[in-house]
């Protein structure tokens, strides 16, 4: 995948592209792109002397991950070539719709999200991307746990208003054991979050939320949270979906919470939002979908982490409006 990035640069240097007066992170999202094309042939056997599978697929995407731009990066900064997020969004842009997409790129850019840190924190000081795993005290409610289930019980009912259901105030508790949670419509959380619908908490693995944190960072357990509270919304709903489908869905409606949090162009949010994205924070949740994805497309329990992000990245762009266009036949 890193090659076939490079080798898009020298089909940019052929065809002049690096005259375009682009910036770097452009003609980089470019070539993720180009990488993305390639990689889909591979993956269709249409590539002589190379077999690749899903397996393969998400390799080359924890690749563009780990040289990802750290974090307070301007996109304007020369040599620039994007958070996580951004350069696994202009790979799949490659791979579902190949090497025709990426040429639209340099006058067309895909969008790209916040990786510096706002004039909120304009003191280094205050530049820690993560919230604390638990509140500082319970006088100090700053943990990611309160943070997060705050804004979900603020944007679901406010979604919700216009259907006449209104959507309950969740309670978001740690479940004492994971494997059986003891609620009739919620056998396990084991890795994993849950909406219990007959006492309206959703329940979480606590061990595996603490291993997302440490290993990834605090939004690893804000997305997981967030699809607990997409499932209750499907439930009252009455969605007739399961495993895969309703898996993806809750990535899409996920990201739909995530776009009133994402600042924009002007580093604000929805009026009603009570959290905000932080750079890193949507790289955190890319990097949780590899880690809890199905392995093959062919499991569909979940969708591979590919399925996930792709879901994902289009609800936190495109808003809720997008998940409507994904409802399965």
């Amino acid at each position: 995948v890193v090659i076939a990035h490079e080798w898009g640069h020298v089909i940019q240097a052929r065809n002049g592209t690096f005259d375009s007066g682009q910036p770097t992170i452009v003609t980089e999202q470019q070539a993720d792109c180009f990488s993305g094309a390639w990689t889909a042939r591979a993956r269709a056997g249409d590539v002589p002397g190379i077999e690749f599978t899903d397996t393969e697929v998400q390799a080359g995407m924890a690749a563009l991950i780990a040289v990802r731009d750290p974090i307070d990066t301007s996109a304007s900064t020369p040599g620039a070539h994007g958070s996580g997020f951004d350069r696994v969004g202009a790979f799949q842009a490659g791979y579902l719709n190949g090497t025709g997409r990426c040429t639209e790129l340099i006058d067309s850019p895909l969008p790209l999200v916040p990786n510096e840190f706002s004039e909120l924190n304009a003191d280094p000081a205050d530049r820690n991307p993560d919230a604390p795993f638990e509140d500082s005290s319970p006088d100090i409610k700053d943990g990611i746990f309160t943070i997060v289930a705050a804004d979900l019980n603020t944007y679901w009912p406010l979604v919700f208003e216009s259907t006449g259901t209104p959507f309950p105030v969740l309670v978001v508790e740690a479940a004492p054991d994971p494997a059986n949670v003891g609620c009739a419509d919620l056998e396990s959380v084991e890795e994993s979050a849950g909406y219990c619908q007959a006492d309206g908490t959703v329940y979480y693995d606590e061990s595996f939320m603490r291993e997302l944190y440490d290993q990834f960072g605090d939004f690893g357990v804000g997305y997981v949270l967030g699809t607990a509270w997409s499932d209750a919304a499907q439930d009252l709903l009455e969605s007739p979906f399961s495993d895969e489908s309703r898996s993806l869905l809750n990535d899409c409606l996920t990201g739909s919470w995530v776009r009133t949090i994402l600042p924009d162009e002007n580093d604000e949010t929805s009026p009603t939002a009570t959290a905000r994205i932080e750079p890193g924070d949507l790289d955190e949740a890319v990097q949780t979908t590899l880690l809890i994805g199905d392995a093959t497309a062919d499991e569909d329990i979940a969708g591979t982490a590919f399925e996930k992000i792709d879901n994902f990245r289009d609800g936190a762009l495109n808003g809720l409006a997008a998940c409507s266009e994904r409802i399965p036949d």
